[in-house]
């Protein structure tokens, strides 16, 4: 069985529903990604989406999660994003786990599968590493509890845990993303389908 035996995570906030900022943030992160000796968890520690702003509304909060999922992230904090009965429309079309008060995700990052590493809204007892999808004043892991320190867009949080024995903090940083980045053609095209679809259920109200 394989083991993980160190972490690296990267992780956003607070994109509020800025779906055009995604094909650049996805470059910058391919650029960090690169950087490191390990594929990293990539998570989103919240507010991903707003009501006010189109088309989180219209999608019922959907909008920029799809895009996140095709980006590759492993997992999202919704809560307080997704609109009642909105999370089941994401099964089976996306991959990303959902984290709200109600549910949390287990590691799962083929090919190693950890129960014992917990991602979760709110702190969790586990055997081996959980990591509170919140952000705080600063990155911290006490007693099993990674939590995080708050980014806001445009910034991409790194940290580094080494899980042999008993977890470790080994670094932390938060980076800002530079201007003039290149967008991914691919994240673009997703963008454009997701507001695709915003304009159509639009046009069905």
């Amino acid at each position: 069985m394989l083991e993980l035996h160190a972490l690296t995570l990267f992780y956003t906030a607070r994109i509020g529903g800025d779906l055009h900022l995604l094909p650049q943030l996805y470059t910058f992160l391919t650029q960090l990604a690169a950087k490191q000796p390990r594929k990293p968890l990539l998570l989103d520690i919240g507010e991903s989406c707003s009501p006010e702003v189109w088309p989180c509304e219209v999608t019922g909060g959907r909008s920029t999660l799809i895009v996140l999922d095709g980006m590759g992230y492993h997992a999202a904090n919704a809560e307080g994003v997704l609109a009642e009965g909105e999370r089941y429309k994401l099964q089976g079309a996306t991959s990303m786990g959902v984290v709200d008060a109600r549910y949390s995700w287990r590691y799962d990052v083929p090919p190693i599968r950890d129960e014992d590493i917990v991602i979760s809204l709110l702190p969790e007892p586990t055997l081996h590493l959980n990591i509170v999808l919140q952000g705080t004043d600063a990155t911290t892991l006490s007693n099993r509890t990674l939590r995080l320190q708050q980014v806001d867009k445009r910034q991409v949080g790194i940290v580094e845990v080494d899980l042999k024995d008993e977890p470790r903090l080994v670094s932390m940083q938060v980076v800002a993303m530079p201007s003039g980045l290149r967008p991914d053609p691919t994240i673009s095209a997703a963008v454009d389908f997701v507001e695709d679809e915003a304009r159509y259920l639009e046009s069905r109200r």
